[in-house]
């Protein structure tokens, strides 16, 4: 069945966020660090130097400042984030401002599956759109995640067309590793598609938007530490491996699968997209992190790869938040033993039915629904 046009596709998902912007933020208070960090950036502070909690900063406590969370780490937003963070402050400082941002920068990425997605573009834009994650995490919750998936899909797009769009490519993976350093999974596949060139390109201009905070020296990267050695929620694969391995270990394990996975990349020459997808997919799946935001890097170039179960993970990701019932009680931060398996057992099974329909020779559902690119 055909999907429907461009112009429906467009209108259901607006309303969709729209639906989203108008409810309060209940599932998450990460925008109220943003509104912090960058209100911290208008009186003239690096947010790199001084967690919410310092007496530094007091006198720029409001009332928005209670919720906001982890207040005795440093910032983890890079550079690009925090800029963005630093204009709603100055245009708006309240949280619907960030969730309209959110939005807005979601539904761009319909907009680039309908414009550059090639045959699968407007099926693409269908699954992503009409996906009540996407808009419940983005325009409901306002993450910043989504701009940075605006711009790594806009990367990998860029990147698969002939090589007069190397400093476009570069300039929109920069953009996406300084929102969210998730766009350096793109480096791999821009460097063998458009010359290595392309990938400096986007590294130095990275480091360019850092520039503006490198009097943070290594406070830069304390925050960002502390998540990436620390924090353990509703993994799939990291519980087991960290059971069997030790809890380093199965981290390490992850940072060599994603070695791994970009050796493969660049030796088979692996699109773009593909390669996004397939990058993303391994993070995801190895991470001893993952919040219900996360899956959305996944869902724009799974649609276009034509995979069906990370969009089972869409729909069974939400039942993370029932931590938050716990903690709402006076609680600590402890999910229940039964959610990381209402979470990814219907993803295991989905993901086995397409692989025997494969192993059969038919294609599965996810690719009945969106060719491959």
């Amino acid at each position: 069945m055909a999907p429907p046009g461009a112009r429906a596709i467009l209108l259901v998902a607006l309303a969709a966020h729209l639906l989203q912007w108008v409810a309060p933020p209940t599932l998450s208070d990460d925008l109220y660090r943003y509104l912090w960090d960058g209100r911290v950036q208008s009186a003239g502070i690096s947010p790199f130097l001084h967690p919410p909690d310092d007496a530094a900063l007091e006198p720029l406590r409001d009332p928005l400042w209670r919720a906001v969370n982890h207040k005795s780490i440093r910032t983890i937003y890079p550079p690009l984030a925090q800029l963005l963070f630093r204009g709603v402050d100055k245009l708006w400082h309240s949280p619907w401002a960030m969730k309209a941002i959110s939005g807005l920068f979601s539904l761009g990425i319909v907009m680039l599956l309908l414009v550059g997605g090639g045959n699968s573009g407007r099926r693409a834009a269908l699954l992503y759109g009409w996906c009540p994650l996407a808009a419940i995490e983005s325009a409901g919750n306002g993450h910043v995640d989504s701009v940075a998936l605006f711009w790594t899909l806009a990367g990998a797009l860029l990147a698969q067309r002939p090589g007069s769009r190397a400093i476009a490519a570069s300039a929109a993976t920069a953009a996406a590793i300084a929102t969210k350093m998730l766009g350096v999974l793109l480096l791999p596949a821009l460097a063998r598609r458009q010359g290595w060139r392309a990938a400096v390109a986007a590294l130095a201009l990275t480091a360019l938007c850092y520039l503006p905070f490198a009097g943070a020296g290594a406070r830069l990267f304390e925050g960002l530490s502390v998540y990436a050695t620390t924090w353990r929620f509703n993994g799939a694969l990291h519980p087991l491996l960290a059971l069997a391995a030790g809890e380093a270990a199965a981290r390490w394990l992850l940072v060599a699968a994603l070695v791994l996975g970009a050796a493969i990349v660049w030796a088979r020459r692996v699109p773009p997209v593909a390669a996004a997808a397939a990058l993303l997919a391994l993070l995801i799946l190895g991470s001893p992190v993952v919040h219900p935001w996360y899956v959305l890097w996944l869902l724009p170039f799974a649609a276009l790869a034509g995979w069906a179960w990370p969009f089972v993970l869409a729909t069974t990701v939400p039942v993370a938040y029932e931590v938050l019932h716990g903690c709402a009680a006076g609680g600590p931060w402890r999910p229940a033993a039964w959610a990381p398996w209402a979470v990814y057992l219907p993803v295991l099974a989905c993901a086995l039915w397409e692989w025997r329909r494969s192993a059969r020779g038919r294609p599965s559902s996810g690719r009945r629904l969106v060719k491959p690119t």
